[in-house]
């Protein structure tokens, strides 16, 4: 796998949360692009996918998609764009956390993903793909709102036809949909506020500009710096921690005698009988 084009809810809850395709709520196990299934059988496909439009008056997704024929014989289609937006989310897909995706995922290969979700990233669920081998990740540490798609198929434009840098493609991207930060210049959707962690300067691999395959990194190397297959010492580690360890027990050890003799000096530690007189007890002159 190349890329994770991801689009579905998010939050940064817990360790962060998506919503997930539900192989056992949906007619269709794992097709390659989400559809709306709406109860009232109306079911999309991965060629038909948004069946369902949000409401004028209610703002929820309730509204057939396309409408009675009107007095003309016209059929009017009332396409939204947007697929599973609210109503659909419950009877079609179930919410995962950074540390379920972290315990099921292996080695991802050096991937790049282009996240269409809210507030996921910094979070545990993004370093936990960072953990497993993502090289690039274009994620959303705010809101985001559906123009992100705009953005994102101008990326994989970009992508797709070769010649341009990672960071390039995303820079085109964030030019149509956000604050351009890298030019100073501004747009009006402040929302999509979608931020490039990794090199910029990275190439994807695509037929319409190859280049040599790289050579696969099987076992754990350092390359500047480095550690590619996951660091199990750090180069710079000053030893470790038992030492250290041994000096602040001895510390606690020497705090609690000096403690200890404070009290003693001052009193403190006398029985309670000799400091409060027991009642009915006459206090001796």
């Amino acid at each position: 796998v190349i890329m994770w084009f991801e689009t579905m809810h998010g939050s940064n809850g817990g360790s962060g949360f998506l919503g997930w395709w539900s192989s056992d709520k949906n007619l269709e196990g794992n097709p390659h692009r989400g559809y709306e299934e709406y109860p009232q059988n109306l079911i999309g496909a991965t060629d038909d996918p948004d069946v369902m439009t949000i409401d004028k008056y209610t703002g929820l997704d309730t509204t057939p998609c396309v409408s009675p024929i009107t007095p003309v014989g016209l059929l009017p289609e009332r396409h939204d764009g947007v697929v599973i937006a609210y109503v659909s989310q419950t009877p079609q897909t179930y919410g995962v956390r950074g540390t379920g995706i972290d315990a099921d995922l292996d080695n991802i290969h050096s991937s790049g993903l282009f996240a269409g979700s809210c507030s996921i990233s910094n979070t545990f669920l993004q370093l936990s793909l960072v953990r497993h081998g993502s090289v690039f990740q274009i994620i959303d540490p705010w809101l985001t709102s559906w123009y992100v798609q705009l953005g994102s198929e101008i990326f994989y434009r970009d992508v797709a036809y070769g010649g341009v840098t990672v960071g390039e493609a995303y820079d085109a991207a964030l030019s149509k949909v956000g604050p351009k930060y890298v030019t100073e210049e501004w747009w009006w959707d402040h929302w999509e506020n979608i931020v490039y962690f990794g090199d910029p300067d990275l190439r994807v691999y695509t037929p319409n500009a190859p280049f040599d395959r790289p050579l696969p990194v099987t076992s754990s190397v350092v390359i500047e710096g480095h550690a590619v297959m996951g660091s199990t010492e750090h180069p710079a580690a000053m030893g470790g921690s038992g030492g250290w360890a041994l000096v602040q027990w001895v510390g606690v050890l020497v705090l609690a005698v000096e403690v200890g003799r404070f009290a003693l000096h001052r009193g403190y530690l006398r029985p309670i009988t000799e400091r409060v007189p027991l009642r009915g007890r006459r206090a001796s002159v």
